[in-house]
């Protein structure tokens, strides 16, 4: 029940709209609910919902993240563009399920100091 990865290439605009997602289980995984986008991206993700979810045993059962970064890059990413994909109007409704863990997400930002 992914969305992305997002907003790679700094100079297109991306655009993800009315998204619909109903009537899922997700047993032993780690991301349930995920929006990934990229630091630098530009565009719009809007109008998404999660509908009649259930969860079992997943690590991170909604995780949204506009801070992606490629951790296998030789150099270290420059954070002045810190620019994002915007991302609005999103529902999570009727969930149930356990979490696998106690982390319950990473505390990643954009800036330094967040």
């Amino acid at each position: 029940m992914s969305i992305g990865s997002l907003g790679k290439d700094p100079a297109k605009f991306v655009n993800v709209s009315d998204i619909y997602f109903d009537d899922m289980t997700m047993i032993d995984t780690v991301y349930g609910a995920r929006v990934k986008s990229w630091v630098g991206g530009q565009g719009l993700v809007k109008n998404v919902t999660w509908n009649n979810i259930r969860v079992y045993n997943v690590s991170f059962p909604i995780f949204v993240t506009q801070t992606y970064l490629d951790q296998s890059a030789k150099e270290a990413h420059n954070r002045q563009n810190n620019a994002t994909v915007n991302m609005e109007d999103f529902a999570f409704k009727d969930w149930v399920g356990t979490q696998a863990g106690y982390q319950y997400g990473d505390g990643t930002c954009v800036t330094d100091p967040c």
